[in-house]
C-alpha cells in the first residue's frame, strides 16, 4: 500500500518548512515566485505568485543586477551545476549563501531553486578574526618575529615568510619540514637546543625557550631566540601541534658582550649602575665645595649635577654628602 499524492506533498512540504534555509522557487522568465518555505516567508513576508525582486529584495526598479538566471543554463539551454555565490539582502543587510540551481517544474518549463544560508554571524566571526590576526601580524612584524606551526607527528611545518627572510630564504625555496630549522641550528647549540625542546614536548616545562646560532642563506651564523608552546595533545598526551615565535637577537647579544666589562666592575664596587638606560649628567660649573669634581665612580672625574634640572631634586643629599662613596678616600659628612 502506497501513499497518496496528497500525504506525499504534505511530508514533502513539512520537511522543506522544518530547513533552517530560505528556500524558493521562481520562473526564470517573468521572476514569478511558485514556492517558498516557511522560512522564506518568515524573512521576507512574500507570498507564492509575487515577482521576487519585488518582494525578497527592496529598493529594484526591475530584476536584480546581481541575478544569477544567466548562469544556471548553459548554451544549449541545459541546467548548469549548482552556482554557489555570496550576497547581502538588500532587504535586511544580511550576508547569505545561496545555492542556485535550474530544475525542470511541474509542467515542464525551468525554473530556479534557490537555497538561501543565513551566515552574518559567521561573517562577523570571521571580520574579527581577522582583525585579530592582523593585529598579530603587526606586533609581530614590529618586534621582528617570525612564526612557526609545526605538527610533531608528521613533521609538516609552517613557517611565516618573516621567519624565512630573517635567515636570508624565501619561502617557496623551503622544505616545510621541521628538518629545515634542525639543520641550520649550530652544532655547539642543537643539544642544548633539543633538549629543551624534548623536555617541552613531554610536558616538563611551561614553554619551550632556546637561544641557538643559526646559519643564515649567506653562510653567517646569526643568534635566534626561539619561544614555543605545545597547543593541542591527544588523549594519551601526545603534542599534536606546536607553534611558536622566531627573533633574531644577534645585535643583543653583541650589546651584552659589549657591556659585560662594565658591569663586572659595577659588581665589585656595589654600585646599582644600568647602561645605557641611566646615565648620570653632572654639572661642571657647580660650586659645591662637597663636590667641586672631586668625583671619581668608575675611575671618571665628573662634577656634581646640581644645576640639572633632576640634580635639582637630590642637591640636598649632595650637600650632605661627597660624591664619593663611604669609606673610600676623601669621604666626608656634613
Amino acid at each position: 500500500m502506497t501513499d497518496s499524492p496528497q500525504k506525499i506533498d504534505a511530508t514533502y512540504l513539512a520537511i522543506l518548512d522544518s530547513v533552517d534555509a530560505v528556500i524558493y522557487i521562481a520562473d526564470m522568465s517573468n521572476y514569478e515566485l511558485l514556492f517558498l518555505n516557511r522560512k522564506a516567508r518568515e524573512t521576507s513576508h512574500a507570498q507564492v505568485g509575487t515577482i521576487c525582486w519585488q518582494t525578497l529584495q527592496q529598493g529594484q526598479k526591475g530584476p536584480c543586477p546581481f541575478c544569477t538566471n544567466d548562469k544556471l543554463l548553459d548554451d544549449l539551454g541545459k541546467p548548469n551545476p549548482p552556482h554557489i555565490w555570496q550576497v547581502n539582502n538588500t532587504l535586511n543587510g544580511e550576508c547569505w549563501e545561496c545555492r542556485d540551481q535550474a530544475i525542470q517544474w511541474s509542467d515542464g518549463r525551468l525554473v530556479r531553486l534557490e537555497i538561501a544560508t543565513n551566515i552574518t554571524a559567521r561573517e562577523r566571526e570571521e571580520q574579527e578574526l581577522r582583525i585579530k590576526e592582523e593585529r598579530l601580524d603587526l606586533a609581530l612584524n614590529s618586534a621582528e618575529m617570525g612564526t612557526w606551526d609545526w605538527n610533531p607527528q608528521t613533521g609538516a611545518t609552517i613557517y611565516s615568510e618573516r621567519w624565512a627572510k630573517m635567515l636570508g630564504y624565501d619561502l617557496k625555496h623551503l622544505t616545510l619540514h621541521v628538518d629545515t630549522w634542525a639543520n641550520l641550528i649550530h652544532p655547539d647549540d642543537k643539544e642544548q637546543t633539543m633538549a629543551s625542546l624534548k623536555a617541552h614536548l613531554a610536558d616538563k616545562t611551561p614553554i619551550y625557550q632556546a637561544e641557538f646560532r643559526a646559519r643564515t642563506h649567506s653562510g653567517e651564523w646569526r643568534w635566534m631566540l626561539d619561544l614555543g608552546k605545545v597547543i593541542t595533545r591527544d588523549s594519551q598526551g601526545r603534542p599534536l601541534r606546536v607553534t611558536g615565535t622566531q627573533q633574531d637577537i644577534t645585535e643583543r647579544k653583541k650589546r651584552r658582550k659589549h657591556y659585560a666589562p662594565v658591569k663586572k666592575i659595577c659588581k665589585s664596587r656595589s654600585i646599582l649602575y644600568v647602561m645605557p638606560l641611566f646615565q648620570p649628567i653632572f654639572d661642571k660649573n657647580c660650586t659645591n665645595e662637597s663636590c667641586g669634581g672631586k668625583s671619581d665612580w668608575m675611575g671618571q672625574k665628573q662634577s656634581c649635577w646640581k644645576n640639572t634640572e633632576q640634580g635639582r631634586s637630590n642637591h640636598r643629599f649632595q650637600d650632605r654628602k661627597t660624591c664619593r662613596r663611604p669609606g673610600e678616600n676623601g669621604y666626608r659628612s656634613r
